[in-house]
């Protein structure tokens, strides 16, 4: 038992499996997917986020940010565990022309990695109309033209917290296996010679 609540308590080294539900856009559209979170490097991966915002009218939509379509990127805010951004352009996405930038930025309004399995924190939305630099937002470029779909509403949640074992922990297990063996190889040299 001790075991299982210190894996699943938050604020240690571990992978944060996250969902995002209920993600809406201002003027319509919806948002679902998953990601990782790595509170060791403060970096994500695994993610698979499709958009469809309606406000993005020139952009190809749906669209889906995923690490075959986009690069995560850090986002111009900190700390990086309340903020995840994917950015897609031509030579990422397989999609999008030359002239072709998407962004989409997530801000959480709690640290990732203080959440524990089946916590929840919603996403940051814009609170000055006219302005989406302060919310979550899907962003398409073309010819320099930038069209912003704001993030009204939706949360992350907490499905999995895997633990990453500590570097002294692997050196621990790697020490034991190694005195093992060979404590074996002198037991089974000792059995021969008698």
């Amino acid at each position: 038992m001790g075991l299982m609540a210190a894996a699943a308590s938050p604020a240690q080294a571990a992978f944060f499996d996250l969902s995002i539900q209920n993600g809406l856009f201002s003027g319509g559209g919806t948002m679902t997917g998953t990601f990782t979170y790595d509170s060791i490097s403060k970096t994500y991966s695994n993610f698979n986020i499709t958009v469809d915002p309606d406000a993005l009218s020139k952009a190809p939509n749906p669209f889906t940010y995923s690490p075959s379509s986009s690069n995560s990127v850090t986002a111009p805010f900190s700390p990086p565990e309340q903020n995840f951004r994917a950015s897609a352009s031509s030579a990422t996405s397989g999609v999008l022309e030359s002239d072709e930038f998407r962004n989409l930025l997530l801000r959480f309004d709690a640290a990732l990695d203080s959440l524990a399995i089946g916590d929840e924190t919603n996403l940051v939305v814009n609170l000055t109309p006219g302005s989406a630099a302060f919310g979550s937002n899907d962003t398409f470029i073309e010819n320099g033209v930038e069209q912003t779909a704001s993030v009204t509403g939706g949360l992350v949640r907490v499905e999995n917290i895997r633990p990453v074992p500590e570097p002294l922990t692997i050196l621990g297990a790697g020490t034991a296996i190694g005195f093992g063996t060979a404590f074996k190889k002198k037991l089974g040299k000792n059995k021969k010679n008698k």
